[in-house]
């Protein structure tokens, strides 16, 4: 199960940003939001399905709004247990970000 509440580090160019990121699946479908910088930016039609290794793999994608500036991306990723591992691909590059379960 993912739903849950993540503390996440995102690596960007501009170095780590800290976050957290909201997941909540219903039927395979994923919504959720991602908080960074003290704005949300939220996502809905995302999709989550059990991995081969028993954990949890997800997609989604949105809008980050940090401002000024919107990047689309899609993100994809996995939930082991408490943790979660992911990459956020945008038009400026693909940016890991990874993170653990706050209730975990």
């Amino acid at each position: 199960m993912v739903n849950d509440t993540y503390s996440i580090t995102l690596q960007t160019p501009m170095g780590r940003e800290q976050g957290l990121l909201t997941l909540q699946e219903k039927d395979g479908v994923l919504s959720g939001s991602i908080q960074t910088k003290g704005r949300v930016n939220r996502f809905d039609a995302g999709r989550c399905a059990v991995s081969e290794h028993g954990g949890m793999r997800f997609s989604f994608q949105g809008i980050l709004s940090l401002g000024f500036i919107k990047i689309p991306y899609t993100a994809r990723g996995t939930v082991q247990g408490d943790t979660l591992k992911a990459v956020a691909d945008t038009r400026y590059g693909s940016f890991p970000f990874q993170g653990k379960r706050r209730n975990g």
